[in-house]
C-alpha cells in the first residue's frame, strides 16, 4: 500500500503546456465505486492541550515555547483544542516508554475514534506526525538506535488498544521533513542544525522504525484485526530544466531518487538505499577524508525486515505534477502497488469563506489524479483534502490556512465555519467524480 502525500501549495497556480503527450484536457468521468474520500489532519496542529491531563512533553511543545528566537512566526504555538487523525505519542505514553501510560490520553483517543465511528467515519490514523516525545529527544532521539525500539512498543500499545475499531494505520508522516528540516537546517523540531551527518542517521532510524511496526502489525495483528499499514512519504516533483536533455532527465531523477528514493527504494525495493545515493554519497565522503560514508549501511537482516512495505509522496509545482508523479511511482515501484493520497490542499493567508482559488486548486489536481487512474491505468484508491479545518501550520504558526472549515482563532471556543470549498469538495464527493452540467466542474 502506498500512502501518497502531495503538496499543501500555497498560492501557486499554473498549468503547463502538454509535455511528451500528456493530456492536458479537463477530463469528465466517475471514480471507482470503492473510492475513499476524506480530509486529514494532525495531533499537534489541533489537539491544544499540551500539557493537560497527564500528557507529556513532545519536541514541539519545547521547539514552539522557546520565545523570540524566531522558530515560529509571531512565536505562536499549537495550544488550541481540536480533532485530528493522529495520535500525539506523548499523549499516550508521557515519557516515551510504557513505563508510565497516560489513562486520559487513552480516553481522549478511544471517545475519538468510538465518535467517528458513530458518525460512519472511518478512523485513519498516523502513530508518528513529527511529535516526538521530549524525554526520549533527551535521550538523542531519532538520533539513537534505541528510538526505534521504543517506537515499536508505542506502535503495538495502539494497536491493541485502539486496532479492534482503526483498520487504517500510517507509521510515521513525511520521515523526509523529520531528517532534513529537523536534523540538518533546524527549521523544525527539534531544531538540530547537521553538517550532511545527522540527516542520514535520523532518517536511518526512522525507516527502521517503520519496519519494526509494520512487521510487528503483520504478525500479531493483521489477521486478527483485518487492517492495513503504511507509511507516509513526501516529495516535490523534480521537472527536468530541458526536458529532452538526458542530462537533465538524469538529474531530475537523481534528485527525486536523494527525496523519495531515498525511502521509497529501501521499503519497495530491495531494503536498501538507491544506489545513485551511496555513491555519490560515498564518493563525497572520501573527498572528506572520512573513514566511511555518511549514509549509514543496513544490515542484511535490516533489509530483509524493511523490504517489501508501504510508501508515499508529496507532489508539488502544477496539476499536471500530480500525475506525473503517480505515473513515476507505478513505473518504479510496479503496477501492484495500490496507491491513498493523505494529504493535498492550498493555503491562504486571510481566511477568507469564498475561498475560490481553492475549488479551483482541487477541481485540477483532483481531476488529474482521476486521469491517472482512467487514463494511465495507476491504482489510487484514496484522496484526502488538507487540512479538515485551519490550524497551527508548524513553523508558519497561524499564518497560513489549508482550512476547508475557517476557525476563529481569537475566539477561545474556537468556532468553525465551513467555506465555500466544503460545497464543492461534499458535491464531488457525492458525485464521486466530475460530471457534466454538474456544480462541481468550475
Amino acid at each position: 500500500m502506498l500512502l501518497l502525500e502531495v503538496l499543501k501549495q500555497e498560492l501557486v497556480f499554473c498549468r503547463t503546456n502538454a509535455v511528451n503527450g500528456d493530456n492536458d484536457e479537463f477530463y469528465h468521468g466517475k471514480f471507482p465505486e470503492n473510492f475513499v474520500w476524506g480530509a486529514a489532519t494532525a495531533s499537534y496542529q489541533v489537539e491544544g492541550g499540551w500539557n493537560a491531563d497527564g500528557k507529556g512533553l513532545n519536541i514541539w511543545d519545547v521547539f514552539t515555547h522557546k520565545k523570540g528566537i524566531g522558530h515560529v512566526v509571531n512565536d505562536e504555538t499549537g495550544d488550541v483544542n481540536h480533532y485530528r487523525f493522529s495520535i500525539s505519542w506523548s499523549r499516550i505514553l508521557p515519557k516515551g516508554t510504557l513505563e508510565v501510560i497516560n489513562k486520559n490520553g487513552v480516553v481522549y483517543y478511544n471517545n475519538l475514534i468510538n465518535a467517528l465511528m458513530k458518525e460512519g467515519i472511518t478512523p485513519i490514523v498516523t502513530l508518528y506526525h513529527w511529535d516526538l516525545p521530549q524525554a526520549l529527544q533527551e535521550e538523542g532521539g531519532w538520533l539513537n538506535n534505541s528510538t526505534s525500539d521504543r517506537f515499536a512498543e508505542f506502535a503495538r500499545f495502539c494497536f491493541q488498544t485502539f486496532g479492534d475499531r482503526v483498520k487504517f494505520w500510517i507509521t510515521l508522516n513525511e520521515p523526509y521533513v523529520v531528517s532534513y528540516h529537523g536534523h540538518e537546517i533546524g527549521a523544525m523540531a527539534p531544531g538540530i542544525k547537521g553538517n550532511g551527518d545527522k540527516i542520514y542517521i535520523a532518517a536511518h532510524t526512522l525507516i527502521k522504525s517503520h519496519a519494526n511496526a509494520y512487521r510487528i502489525y503483520e504478525r500479531e495483528f493483521k489477521n486478527k484485526q483485518n487492517g492495513i499499514i503504511g507509511i507516509t512519504l513526501n516529495v516535490h516533483w523534480q521537472v527536468a530544466k530541458n526536458p529532452f536533455s538526458p542530462a537533465d532527465v538524469k538529474a531530475a531523477d537523481t534528485a527525486t531518487q536523494f527525496q523519495y528514493g531515498w525511502f521509497a527504494h529501501p521499503v519497495f525495493i530491495n531494503g536498501d538505499y538507491p544506489e545513485v545515493m551511496k555513491w555519490k554519497i560515498g564518493n563525497k565522503s572520501k573527498e572528506q577524508d572520512l573513514t566511511e560514508s555518511r549514509l549509514p549501511v543496513f544490515t542484511e537482516n535490516e533489509k530483509l525486515n524493511i523490504r517489501g512495505k508501504s510508501g508515499s509522496t508529496w507532489l508539488k509545482v502544477t496539476p499536471t505534477a500530480i500525475r506525473k508523479m503517480i505515473k513515476w511511482t507505478k513505473d518504479y515501484l510496479g503496477p501492484n502497488v495500490p496507491i491513498y493520497i493523505t494529504e493535498n490542499g492550498v493555503s491562504d493567508r486571510n481566511g477568507t469563506l469564498q475561498d475560490s482559488h481553492r475549488i479551483y486548486y482541487y477541481n485540477l489536481y483532483i481531476n488529474e489524479v482521476l486521469k491517472a487512474i482512467r487514463l494511465g491505468g495507476c491504482d489510487v484508491r484514496g484522496y484526502m483534502a488538507w487540512s479538515l479545518m485551519d490550524n497551527f501550520e508548524w513553523a508558519r504558526g497561524y499564518s497560513e490556512r489549508f482550512g476547508l472549515h475557517y476557525v476563529d482563532f481569537n475566539d477561545p471556543k474556537r468556532p468553525r465555519t465551513p467555506k465555500k470549498s466544503v460545497d464543492f469538495y461534499s458535491k464531488l464527493i457525492s458525485n464521486n467524480g466530475f460530471v457534466h452540467n454538474k456544480s462541481n466542474v468550475i
